[in-house]
């Protein structure tokens, strides 16, 4: 009997080639779709999942004055373990950049620029689950000055040599022998190697006094350079150690600054979307994308499965007298459905066969639009495999159901005669509801995707507060704890200003200038007394390190007061520039009553000598706060250089010249910081671009969906239709009678999609401080390409319709 079903559904198939395509492209389409993005969702939800112990690794999370840190001071971790009964171990993981040189037998050097550089605990080995290539597992980073490489890194610096034995130079000079190779972690981990370094010899290849900034980090618990790692005991439970710390506080923290400070283990496979901390060692993303891409992919399959309906229903009156014959010849109720079900079935798997192949050739697709690094072969599992298979037969049963029982509906005695009966008529509302579903999908998407670009494009354009336009910002070390505690000595600062000195002779380098972080990405956050406040308070706050020059260079507007001066010989000692912001939170009254009130930054005596007009050092999601600003020539740790627009390859060319004769031991690197600032955006524009595609795929599959009721409609009413001619009806008038009700279908959509889109946009617009107002453009757009795209759709059969001749149809009559 199955098999009579299949053979037949294969046979009815075959017959009717352009309908079945139609249907198998709807579906594959969207079963393409959900299955691109359940790898997608998938492998957000796998992060870190690879450690054995992952259940019980938890990292530390690092509370101070409202500010949720993921990094976190120096001495805790040593003192966890015989604090804590219910933690097994601890280790602290240091990241920074450094210069890496390597040395052949010939006395050659090659140089690298890597990020990705760890300095650990050898603990770290018995939290996290490394894959041994080379080397003895159980001497790693044990030993000084040792180093351990992921496999890319070592074939990078030595090809197919061994690498055991082999000595790399971090930061210049400083030798460390490679004492073993490890396998990368996959893509699916918050944070990557490149190689690690035991963590006592972190301080060694800092600049300046490397023994002194070790014992100011152990002493110091409020500064937050590195990640606490920690591993439960078997059956133990973070919430009870939790409970624990503020006995932990007591105990180890000295007393003034026990104030607005809060530590917790925090779950480390929750990193990726869970978070929402600051200083990740990795880009992290938001549970958010994981609830829209997922909906998204319901959503896609839905309306698939709404237009496999909808054609199957409107073929199925082309098949009234095979109905009625099967009727006749006392075919059940039963075996018509499973007829039909059959049917759907067939087209199901033919569809998922493709969808299979599709998104296996768009993976790299989807890998380009989400900067991931996901492989087909990983999501083969057999668990993968039944799940999608699954989903195969839930969409074959979804959508074949509805047409399977409409079809036993029809009245064998009139659908001899090829007359569609009322019980047949009345499913027709039901079909209009479910293209209905399809248009507020459409909409719903194209609308969202439409205000999500609205906000990119604003956060793009709006003006910033200073001038970020053909600024390259080269540094000066590699990111290392220099950026918080200082290593420019005499020497250094002279030949930073004989770099200076040369490159201005230039003339096409417009302006130089020195600071310790970038401008628009944020600072360094630093202890501050403002006049009116008291050390107990414990007040952080973000303190820029910058040179004479810094405000000209970038086109910053004093307020109050005056900028930094040299002649005043005392301004690097005990001047600060605050900015307006500072102002109104500290409570130093007007912009000119600030001037003049003390202002201790870390433990130093300084004055307020300016105020600086608001500008947005931070990204545009976060608002504007407090800044200070400081000339603290220890801190530095970048150059950020104007250049004219014209001839960039031969100005840059040339300041790389002047470097290399000045800084031999670093290598030459540069960032425009335009392209920065616009990078640290590029979460929101993935998501638009993503939410644009599957719109286009959204309305691709609504039209199919409209093509099949329009063909429905007019085998409806094509005896109306010839009647209307026979009188006089224009072919605008059948075209206009055809198709008016579709304007209606959308118009109700837009009334449905407006408050949905309305609901969740302006909740996700709400994240960011600084954000466009959802206006009726965006749905009056939406409403208009969908309305737009479908007419030009259904004019097709509309028309055809039109010219049918009135003879044929009506010869009966």
């Amino acid at each position: 009997m199955l098999k009579n079903y299949f053979k037949v559904a294969i046979r009815n198939l075959l017959r009717h080639k352009a309908y079945s395509l139609i249907n198998i492209l709807g579906l594959s389409i969207g079963l393409t779709c959900c299955l691109l993005l359940f790898i997608y969702v998938q492998d957000e939800l796998s992060y870190d999942k690879f450690h054995t112990k992952s259940d019980r690794i938890y990292r530390l999370k690092y509370e101070i004055n409202g500010f949720n840190l993921a990094r976190s001071p120096l001495p805790i971790a040593p003192h966890l373990t015989e604090f804590f009964p219910e933690i097994e171990n601890a280790a602290r993981l240091y990241n920074r950049d450094a210069s890496v040189e390597v040395r052949d037998e010939a006395g050659n050097k090659k140089q690298f620029e890597e990020n990705r550089v760890f300095f650990a605990d050898s603990t770290i080995q018995d939290i996290f689950s490394f894959i041994y290539v080379a080397g003895n597992p159980k001497t790693m980073l044990k030993s000084p000055y040792s180093v351990v490489l992921v496999e890319e890194a070592a074939t990078k610096y030595f090809g197919d040599e061994n690498p055991i034995g082999k000595t790399i130079y971090l930061a210049g000079n400083h030798p460390f022998n490679v004492t073993g190779v490890i396998k990368d972690f996959p893509s699916a981990s918050h944070v990557r190697f490149n190689m690690i370094a035991p963590f006592d010899n972190l301080f060694d290849i800092e600049q300046g006094d490397g023994q002194q900034l070790r014992e100011r980090l152990n002493q110091n618990w409020v500064a937050s350079h590195l990640y606490t790692y920690v591993l439960l005991k078997e059956a133990e439970s973070a919430a009870t150690a939790n409970a624990r710390f503020p006995e932990f506080y007591d105990k180890f923290v000295p007393e003034p600054i026990k104030i607005g400070q809060k530590w917790s283990l925090f779950p480390m496979t929750d990193t990726r979307l869970y978070a929402n901390l600051s200083a990740e060692p990795e880009a992290v993303s938001d549970v958010t994308f994981v609830y829209i891409f997922s909906a998204i992919a319901i959503l896609t399959l839905l309306i698939a499965c709404i237009n496999f309906i909808n054609l199957s229903t409107a073929r199925s009156l082309q098949r009234t007298k095979e109905i009625g014959m099967r009727k006749v010849l006392g075919a059940w109720k039963t075996q018509l459905v499973m007829q039909f079900l059959g049917e759907s079935f067939v087209v199901s798997l033919a569809a998922a066969f493709i969808a299979a192949g599709l998104s296996f050739y768009l993976l790299p697709s989807l890998n380009t639009l989400t900067d991931k690094e996901l492989v087909y072969s990983d999501f083969l599992t057999i668990t993968n495999v039944l799940i999608f298979l699954g989903l195969v037969l839930i969409t074959a049963v979804a959508a074949g159901i509805y047409p399977a029982f409409f079809v036993t509906k029809i009245d064998p005695a009139n659908s001899l005669k090829g007359i569609l009966s009322n019980k047949g008529r009345s499913g027709l509302s039901f079909r209009k509801t479910l293209v209905i579903v399809q248009f507020t999908v459409s909409i719903i998407l194209i609308s969202g995707g439409i205000i999500v670009y609205q906000q990119v494009n604003f956060m793009r354009n709006r003006p910033m507060g200073f001038e970020k336009d053909f600024i390259i910002n080269v540094p000066l070390f590699s990111n290392n704890f220099n950026n918080a505690f200082g290593g420019v000595e005499g020497n250094m600062r002279q030949r930073m200003n004989t770099f200076e000195d040369e490159m201005m002779r230039s003339p096409n380098v417009l302006a130089s200038t020195l600071s310790d972080n970038p401008l628009g990405l944020g600072s360094v956050y630093r202890p501050v007394v403002p006049d009116g406040h008291t050390r107990e308070e414990n007040i952080i706050a973000p303190v820029l390190s910058v040179d004479y020059d810094f405000i000209d260079t970038y086109g910053l507007s004093i307020v109050a007061g005056r900028d930094f001066d040299k002649s005043f010989g005392t301004d690097h000692l005990n001047a600060v520039l605050v900015n307006e912001s500072a102002v109104k939170d500290y409570g130093f009254g007007s912009n000119e009553e600030a001037i003049g009130k003390k202002f201790t930054v870390e433990g130093n005596d300084c004055q307020v000598v300016g105020v600086i007009k608001d500008f947005h050092f931070m990204t545009l999601q976060q608002p504007i706060g407090p800044l200070a600003f400081r000339v603290s020539v220890a801190n530095f740790t970048m150059f950020s250089i104007k250049i004219h627009p014209e001839n960039l390859p031969a100005t840059l060319a040339g300041v790389e010249q002047v470097w290399i004769k000045h800084f031999p031991e670093k290598a030459f690197e540069y960032t425009f910081l335009d392209e920065t600032l616009a990078a640290s955006y590029r979460n929101e524009e993935r998501l638009g671009t993503i939410v644009g595609y599957f719109a286009g795929i959204a309305i691709l599959i609504s039209c199919l969906g409209s093509y099949g009721l329009i063909m429905f409609l007019a085998q409806q009413k094509m005896k109306e239709i010839s009647i209307r001619k026979v009188l006089g009806a224009t072919i605008g008038n059948i075209v206009v009678l055809l198709s008016k009700g579709f304007a209606l279908l959308i118009l109700f959509s837009l009334l449905i999609a407006v408050p949905v889109v309305y609901y969740f946009m302006d909740g996700w617009l709400d994240d960011f401080s600084f954000r466009i107002n959802i206006g009726p453009g965006s749905f009056l757009l939406a409403g208009g390409l969908t309305l737009m795209i479908v007419g030009l759709t259904i004019s097709y059969q509309a028309i055809k319709a039109a010219y049918s001749n009135p003879v044929s149809t009506l010869r009966n009559e």
